[in-house]
């Protein structure tokens, strides 16, 4: 009777614990209401981490099996037979991905096979007929073909995966096509993509996720997907700060000295001031404050160059010093936030 009325009153985690410390409550009771709370997995928990955990790895499994089957028989089968079977296995996929359409997890998981398959029904198409087509032709086509289902998937490492495909494209363009692998309009081109692509998600996720569009994507449930902003953003800072190194070390032209501090100058207070008073995330805030750290190194040791000991005694007191007033911030600003949410 008693556990019925516990499990019918609201719990908190953090008075339960409380009145654990203080041995207020029954050891055998609160393991049940942490248990209620989701503290301690349940059966039903377990069968679906084994279930999840199954499908995860018969997927790796097979995509695995498909790419060495291929490199193993590549030779001793005819060209029909390659592409037929590579054909096939995404018709197979296809088919069982939308038979079991109800079942999200599956569904996205057949999702992310065919995208993978659809790079290998290139590559073998490529291989066989020796287009001449450049690789990043093969890329770029591999990140064409599979948007739709990127979209219908709803599931966020296929968007990074997405995104890894249009970086690479851009890499190998300026690689085979322009001749360059490390200049401002390489690194400024990475800047951008991944700019665009963590505007969108932010875009989606805090200010159209209840609207029409936002409903359009899926609703605000796996839009709210933190670990996605985070990768994206950092990834962008990353870019964004490897380019103001190779301006500010690197013989460029003047324009373009100038061009990207104008860009260093909008974009790192711009996404500290939106991270820190409008979305509220201390992950990317710390980030960010980490990349101007590393852009203000870069600048001190360009200026003082020759004297490396002055340089580095700068460099590390002002590091210091950014630090301090970062986290003293961080941590005024998790105690207002968390007041604001009671």
């Amino acid at each position: 009777m008693e556990d019925e009325k516990l499990e019918d009153s609201p719990l908190d985690k953090g008075i339960l614990f409380f009145l654990l410390s203080k041995k207020t409550v029954d050891p055998e009771k609160a393991k049940f209401a942490l248990g209620k709370l989701g503290v301690y997995p349940s059966q039903k928990n377990w069968f679906k981490f084994v279930d999840t955990m199954l499908l995860v790895l018969s997927a790796g499994l097979f995509i695995s099996g498909v790419f060495f089957f291929f490199a193993f028989n590549w030779d001793a089968m005819h060209k029909f037979v390659k592409l037929g079977l590579v054909s096939g296995g995404m018709l197979t996929v296809g088919i069982i991905t939308f038979m079991r359409s109800n079942k999200e997890l599956a569904f996205q998981v057949g999702l992310s096979l065919l995208c993978l398959l659809t790079g290998a029904w290139l590559a073998t198409f490529g291989q066989i007929y020796q287009t001449g087509a450049n690789a990043y032709d093969f890329f770029f086509g591999w990140t064409l073909l599979i948007i739709i289902w990127v979209v219908i998937s709803r599931f966020p490492p296929l968007w990074i995966f997405l995104l890894v495909l249009l970086n690479t494209t851009a890499v190998l363009f300026a690689g085979q096509v322009l001749r360059v692998w490390d200049s401002t309009g390489l690194f400024l081109s990475l800047s951008f993509i991944n700019l665009f692509a963590l505007a969108v998600w932010e875009y989606l996720a805090y200010f159209q996720a209840e609207a029409t569009l936002g409903k359009l994507m899926g609703g605000e449930s796996w839009l709210k997907t933190r670990w996605v902003a985070w990768l994206i953003g950092i990834v962008f800072y990353a870019m964004l700060t490897n380019l103001v190194g190779y301006v500010v070390f690197e013989d460029v032209p003047e324009m373009e000295v100038g061009m990207v501090s104008i860009l260093a100058l909008i974009f790192y207070p711009l996404g500290y001031f939106v991270y820190r008073n409008y979305i509220k995330d201390l992950v990317l805030m710390a980030a960010i404050a980490l990349a101007v750290i590393v852009v203000a190194n870069f600048v001190i040791f360009s200026f003082v160059e020759r004297d490396f000991i002055s340089a580095t005694l700068i460099a590390g007191l002002l590091s210091i010093g950014v630090t301090v007033l970062v986290v003293y911030e961080m941590v005024g600003l998790t105690k207002k936030w968390k007041a604001d949410e009671n």
